[in-house]
């Protein structure tokens, strides 16, 4: 599976465009050939999606649909995320109704988080499927030790999916963060490289930081044995939750 970049020039986007499902032009290129762009475009692609904006973006901007599910696109989503932990420099922000990442997403994180990178996951602090976030609350001290922070935002229950790389690659959709969405589900993201559109959600990202309570490690300690044994039953069964 082939990540999208965002194009420097209009014969790089053109090079690209055999893997693009969603392609974003501005018409207010430089150089005039927004419009010319948008024809090559649909020509070059006509199974894909084509959207036209006139803000002086001044750059091209690619997006594209990523499909996964039990069948030949298996762990296709898995990949993707991934893929956005091993390029992250700076930043990784998360927000997902449901964190039970296995194994290898969880050495993914704490391995980014050791290099440097600051990550946020966002959840909310009550859920739908209390039996989901007793099995969450029981692995979280494996991402809080190697430095990642957890967030829980009150208020009405969040189910927002997005993942934010460095304020320019987003990944959102219907993936949550557990194995049944991951491995079993039919599921629909998009992956986006724009950095216009990465700090938007990035502000929005912050916004709600602002508005979550922070969990430590030492809050994640400190809950009751029978909380304890609770919270690990419920991540004996995290495959199929």
């Amino acid at each position: 599976m082939r990540v999208v970049a965002q194009a420097g020039s209009l014969a790089e986007a053109r090079r690209m465009l055999e893997d693009i499902d969603v392609a974003i032009v501005d018409l207010d290129l430089p150089d005039g050939s927004g419009v010319d762009l948008v024809g090559e475009l649909r020509a070059a692609n006509p199974n894909g999606m084509v959207l036209v904006l006139t803000a002086s973006i001044v750059r091209l901007h690619l997006a594209r649909a990523v499909e996964a599910g039990p069948d030949e696109s298996f762990e296709r989503l898995r990949w993707a995320i991934l893929g956005g932990l091993n390029a992250a420099r700076r930043t990784v922000r998360i927000c997902t109704p449901y964190f039970l990442p296995d194994a290898g997403l969880i050495s993914e994180l704490s391995a980014a988080a050791l290099r440097g990178v600051e990550i946020d996951i966002l959840l909310p602090q009550e859920s739908d499927l209390p039996h989901v976030h007793w099995a969450a609350t029981h692995q979280l001290w494996q991402v809080l030790e190697r430095g990642c922070r957890v967030w829980q935002r009150p208020g009405v229950f969040d189910h927002s999916k997005l993942m934010l790389v460095d304020a320019e690659w987003a990944l959102f959709g219907s993936v949550n963060w557990d194995a049944r969405s991951l491995r079993l589900n039919f599921e629909l993201n998009v992956e986006a490289y724009c950095r216009e559109l990465g700090g938007q959600l990035e502000r929005l990202v912050l916004q709600r930081r602002a508005e979550a309570r922070p969990v430590t490690l030492a809050d994640v300690d400190a809950r009751s044995l029978p909380v304890k044994l609770r919270d690990g039953v419920a991540r004996l069964f995290a495959p199929l939750l």
